[in-house]
Order: structure tokens, then sequence, then C-alpha cells
């Protein structure tokens, strides 16, 4: 159970998951497609571009949501701040 919740604790668990399994599957076609080209001869480029547009535009989506919802959040965390010292000044 404590490796469960230490598990979820972890900022942008997905985000990271995410990034793992592209760049480990993107390295599974590259070895496999050489293979191919090893074995049979035929030219394997047309499903390394197809894989790399496909997991690149993954990664791309992640690292520009992870851009802007990290900007999102520290104008919040400032606002909750700013909002709670005017609270506890009314208070004073």
């Amino acid at each position: 159970m404590k490796i469960l919740k230490k598990f979820f604790k972890i900022k942008n668990l997905f985000s990271k998951v995410v990034v793992l399994f592209c760049v480990g599957f993107m390295a599974f076609v590259v070895c496999r497609s050489l293979d191919i080209l090893e074995t049979t001869g035929v030219n394997g480029s047309s499903i390394i571009t197809t894989a790399t547009i496909f997991f690149g535009g993954e990664l791309a989506m992640v690292v520009t949501r992870s851009i802007f919802v990290g900007k999102n959040e520290t104008k919040l965390k400032v606002v909750e701040l700013e909002k709670e010292k005017c609270i506890e000044d009314k208070e004073t």
C-alpha cells in the first residue's frame, strides 16, 4: 500500500508514462524495421516515418500541454495566495 501511495503522488505521472511509452515503442519500431531490412531486403523507411510522425505528434501534444498547464497552475496558486492575504488583512 505504501508503494502505491508513493506511486500516485508522482507529479505528471501520465505524461511521464506516455513519453516513456513513445520512446520505447519508437526504439522497437526502428529495431524491427532494421531487422526486416536485414532479413528480406525491403526498405522499412515508410514504417519508421509513419511511427515517427504519430508518436512525435503525441510527444508534441504532451510537451505543449505541460507547458501551458504549468503556467496556469502557478498563476492560480499566486491568485489564491493573494486572496488569502486579503482575507487575513481584513480579519486583523
